[in-house]
């Protein structure tokens, strides 16, 4: 038997959850009592974040991480560090904002028109961000190169740029203004919990910052600053030559000779991006190891940016190497079911550009194949995940963004957020407890115990990957015509084959990651799927949307999941043995209705739209109870369940209901109560006989759902179909259907009273309570 699902149905089982636990100053008693929320939660770990708060690394921060470390040791859990006052980091709590000029950042620029530096404007964003008040003296023109009538201009400044108090990524002295003013503070304090208590830092969305606040179009090329620093100069002097200075026009020029522009913005985007990796990757990561503990964080990866400067790091994989594991994040309704190729985003942003193939077919694969190449990562792939989708999100669409990406291969998430603010909390919700008022709390705790089982088994194992892409880097920074690694992704998903984006250091430079021994490269200038190429399982019929993960190991386990509608046919896998299926939601194993085949074995399948399918081999038959999934027999009848009664209650109140009437399904409660907000119980009750086997399906509600008959739970679901066996909990005679139905709070919480945040929020459109019908099929007692 595989052991770590051995250890999963005994009820032991490894955190890979560390939700962001946001600082604003509240007193010792609220601190305490949310670290306990977020175990309650199923959360073994948590990562506190200043969001900011009034006194980071002063007294009161220090008295308020006394008392959540204090609290945390008692329960047993881990406590991650988000490592300054607010995020991007780099702002080093306010280090740099004295230090010499030389710590500063720099930029590099070109001007046509003589007028050197060019002025800086800011844009709607910037306008509304803290600026530094320092102007800089050290302006300095390293070059004025002719090409045909035009004179570039060439020089450095750091007078450019929305962030100049931040450190510079690519000066190893001022990354260490970082270190000393967060790192080694807490270290001073807290060297006693180094390794046991605390695990970590998280660094959240470095960035080089030139250019403008989050413009994705910062590429060569373009009217741009980029970065700068005198450890560049002497990697370019390195790799162009003692005149470097007088080629750097090229990095704006776009009518110059070809290979020549190559051949200099690949020299200059290698300089920063390695440079970053050493500086500020590696020298922080290289701290943190020789303290005990680990370092794990991310990019802003969107739209293309984790290869361009501006708001990243140049780089996807050179950024994060010194880290412990991957790291990626999904906010704002990035990733959304049927949003594959939704060109507008809706949510956060609504009406911005949006690359939906990247969301949907890259940004995952990217966190899952840095942490199976790199030695470092040892397989951890982490994602930040649910933050700033609003209050509407709720955990229907929180398990979708779940399996997304786990069926990516990632094994580690930070929830975004639990915030002890006063509610309700504008700060990019949802917030998962909310003080109480979020009535999803106990079924967020249930999907944590879910994404938490998958993520183990995930960990149980080497993800198989007989494909790499290699990743588009170079091809964008050299100008070069491509196929962005999205596109070539989204036709590998489609077709269930398994992948890699690994980047050409992969192939330069070998002895320095893991040989996945792929067995096709796929490189940039490739448009179509190679043929040949083997799907890890052939289904019958296809279909793009089911997406498949295979990890080797103990065992060979198959992890499917559905992101399009219900499926109903047969999967081919080429594996033998017996063959289970371990259902995460409920950790019990399920028997399967399978048939050998001259390849392997064929699993008959029935997967609703949203659901997740694990299927286990084994070489041997497994000594425990097994038990058949839930569905409809033949011979199956309906029981009549009239009349019903509604009755309400806020989140704060429960299970104190009120306000019962008679209702019919589908339930208008929304339309009633439009701003409502919080539990619909729903009562009815239906006669049984001795021995019948009961089936509840509930077919569509908004949105955790909790059956109990006759006072007895039948457990949480949140996903429909919601279907539950209720033949255990059945007795003779009379039977009391209790239904409670969880909304989100976002009537509750409409309309904000920010009007920034007024205006970029939609009206509710979630239904609220039992929107569908709860049908409850029996089957006789055989007599004998």
């Amino acid at each position: 038997m595989n052991k770590t699902i051995s250890r999963l149905l005994g009820g032991n089982e490894d955190n890979h959850l560390l939700p962001f636990f946001w600082q604003h100053g509240e007193d010792e008693a609220i601190l305490r009592k949310y670290v306990n929320v977020i175990h309650d939660a199923n959360c073994g770990a948590f990562c506190v974040e200043s969001r900011p708060h009034p006194d980071f690394c002063g007294p009161k921060w220090w008295a308020d991480m006394d008392a959540i470390l204090d609290e945390a040791k008692k329960l047993g859990m881990k406590v991650w560090i988000l490592d300054d006052s607010h995020f991007p980091t780099g702002f080093a709590n306010g280090a740099v904002e004295n230090a010499p000029a030389q710590l500063c950042r720099q930029s590099v620029c070109a001007v046509t028109n003589g007028k050197f530096p060019p002025k800086f404007t800011p844009n709607v964003i910037e306008r509304f961000m803290p600026k530094s008040k320092r102007v800089f003296s050290d302006d300095t023109i390293i070059a004025v190169t002719k090409f045909g009538k035009t004179y570039w201009t060439v020089g450095l400044t750091r007078n450019l740029g929305y962030h100049r108090n931040y450190i510079n990524m690519l000066s190893r002295k001022s990354v260490r203004l970082l270190i000393d003013a967060v790192y080694e503070k807490h270290y001073e304090r807290y060297s006693q919990y180094f390794g046991n208590v605390i695990e970590g830092f998280f660094s959240d969305e470095p960035e080089f910052g030139n250019a403008h606040m989050y413009d994705s179009s910062v590429k060569l090329g373009t009217p741009n600053d980029f970065p700068f620093s005198d450890e560049i100069a002497v990697r370019l002097e390195e790799s162009l030559g003692k005149y470097w200075a007088e080629e750097l026009y090229l990095l704006w020029e776009n009518n110059a000779d070809k290979e020549d522009t190559r051949r200099v913005r690949l020299a200059y985007m290698d300089a920063i991006t390695k440079t970053v990796r050493e500086d500020f990757s590696f020298q922080i990561g290289d701290w943190c190891r020789a303290h005990g503990v680990k370092y794990i964080g991310h990019i802003i990866e969107d739209n293309g940016q984790h290869a361009r400067t501006g708001s990243s790091l140049g780089h996807y994989f050179r950024s994060l190497e010194g880290q412990d594991m991957s790291g990626i994040d999904d906010i704002g309704g990035q990733v959304l079911p049927q949003g594959e190729n939704m060109t507008v985003e809706k949510s956060a942003f609504p009406g911005k550009e949006r690359n939906a193939s990247f969301f949907h077919f890259m940004l995952g694969r990217l966190a899952s194949s840095a942490a199976a190449i790199e030695p470092l990562k040892q397989g951890r792939a982490m994602c930040e995940i649910f933050g700033n989708y609003g209050w509407a999100e709720g955990v229907f669409l929180e398990k979708y963004l779940a399996d997304h990406f786990m069926v990516r291969g990632v094994n580690y998430f930070v929830p975004h957020a639990f915030s002890p603010k006063a509610f309700p909390d504008p700060d990019c919700p949802p917030h998962f407890y909310a003080h109480g008022h979020n009535p999803q709390y106990r079924h967020f705790a249930a999907l944590m115990k879910y994404m938490n089982r998958v993520c183990n088994i995930l960990s149980s194992g080497t993800r198989v990957a007989t494909t790499a892409i290699v990743y588009h880097a170079e091809e964008e920074w050299q100008g070069n015509d491509f196929t962005p690694n999205e596109k070539m992704a989204k036709l590998l998903e489609g077709r269930q084959i398994s992948f890699d984006i690994v980047p050409k250091d992969y192939f330069d430079e070998p002895n320095k990651y893991i040989d996945r021994k792929y067995k096709t490269v796929i490189g940039c200038q490739t448009s179509t799927v190679p043929e040949g190429l083997i799907p890890e399982v052939t289904l019958s019929p296809k279909t793009p949307f089911m997406r498949v993960c295979h990890i080797t190991g103990e065992s060979e386990i198959y992890y499917f999941f559905n992101e399009g509608a219900r499926y109903s046919g047969e999967i081919e896998i080429p594996q033998t043995g017996f063959c289970y299926a371990y259902n995460a939601w409920d950790n019990r194993m399920e028997s399967l209705e399978t048939s050998k085949t001259d390849v392997g074995t064929t699993v008959k399948v029935f997967i609703e739209a949203r659901k997740s399918l694990i299927v286990v081999f084994s070489n041997t038959e497994i000594a425990i109870p097994i038990r058949p999934a839930i569905q409809l027999i033949t011979g199956s009848e309906r029981v009549p369940l009239a009349p019903w009664t509604r009755s309400i209650c806020e989140s704060l109140k429960y299970p104190k209901f009120k306000d019962e009437k008679t209702i019919t399904l589908p339930d208008k409660l929304a339309d009633e109560k439009p701003k409502f907000s919080g539990f619909a119980l729903y009562k009815t009750s239906f006669e049984t006989k001795q021995g019948d086997k009961l089936l509840l399906v509930v077919d569509k509600a908004c949105e955790g759902v909790e059956v109990f008959l006759n006072g007895k739970s039948a457990g949480i679901q949140i996903v429909p179909a919601y279907r539950y066996d209720l033949t255990d909990l059945a007795q003779t005679g009379k039977n009391e259907l209790r239904i409670e139905v969880a909304t989100t709070l976002e009537r509750k919480c409409y309309p904000p009273k920010d009007i920034t945040r007024r205006l970029r929020t939609p009206k509710p459109y979630s239904g609220s309570g039992l929107t569908g019908n709860a049908i409850l099929y029996r089957w006789p007692a055989v007599e004998t």
